[in-house]
């Protein structure tokens, strides 16, 4: 057989092996980028100070400074691995008070005040409902990291704790929670699928948990738009630094499989 001969009958058998595959057999992937516009609500404190927070979306909006939130989902037949990683970092200039994981702080001067959280988690799933409605188990672990840098100018009074002239204020706290949850998917129609998840577990929190409710439209092959709401909690108190707080609010991002 001529070398041109064998090559056209190797791709020809490569092609009719790609086309008999089992779809459950390879790997499947989708990226998601998307933004939560998610407001703070509940207490935080650090030592003997604690203040309650509650901080709308356009709150949160109007002193974000960089943001990257987004997914990556791998699945191969019934197994799944979720990788969702989030960064927020929000700043404030000259303000004369600030609310963050040390607590509310009044000012008789200026304060700059920066604060980031980064949540990152990792998920394994297994399907066990496959039909018109898809259910997933999921475990995984969610590390969460808070930091606070504040620069003062002045006067900064927290609680009864008053601190002298410019100074600088800052800290950082990192935790890691186990969780357990489920994944629910329910098709509606080729372009629309409803989708539920949540999860709740511990470790570094007392407790924490996750809820989500929203809708995938794709509206192009390979493409997703989804939307929806949804909300996180943390009972976290350990060194002195308290963050009980729920974070929630609408989302909305763009799933590209691959």
């Amino acid at each position: 057989m001529r070398p041109a001969s064998y090559l056209i009958a190797c791709s020809a058998f490569a092609a009719a092996q790609a086309a008999h595959a089992d779809p459950a057999e390879t790997w499947t992937y989708e990226a998601t980028p998307y933004l939560n516009a998610a407001g703070l609500h509940g207490t935080i404190g650090a030592g003997r100070v604690s203040a309650p927070v509650d901080l709308s979306s356009s709150d949160v909006l109007s002193d974000l400074d960089f943001a990257f939130q987004g997914t990556f989902v791998a699945r191969k037949g019934q197994l799944s691995f979720d990788l969702d990683a989030e960064y927020v970092r929000l700043s404030d200039d000259g303000s004369k008070s600030v609310t963050g994981p040390r607590g509310r702080a009044d000012v008789l001067g200026s304060l700059d005040a920066e604060s980031t959280l980064s949540i990152l988690q990792g998920n394994v799933g297994w399907r066990i409902i496959d039909e018109q409605t898809k259910l997933d188990i999921i475990g995984g672990l969610r590390l969460t990291r808070l930091h606070a840098d504040l620069d003062l100018n002045g006067t900064l009074t927290v609680g009864d704790e008053v601190f002298g002239a410019s100074r600088n204020l800052s800290g950082s706290k990192t935790w890691a929670d186990g969780v357990v949850g489920a994944r629910v998917l329910h098709t509606v129609s080729d372009q629309v699928t409803l989708m539920g998840y949540a999860d709740l577990g511990g470790g570094g929190s007392r407790l924490t948990w996750q809820a989500l409710a929203g809708v995938n439209w794709q509206f192009k092959k390979n493409y997703d738009l989804k939307f929806g709401y949804r909300e996180l909690s943390w009972d976290y108190s350990d060194g002195g630094i308290t963050w009980d707080v729920k974070m929630r609010g609408p989302y909305i991002g763009l799933g590209i499989r691959f």
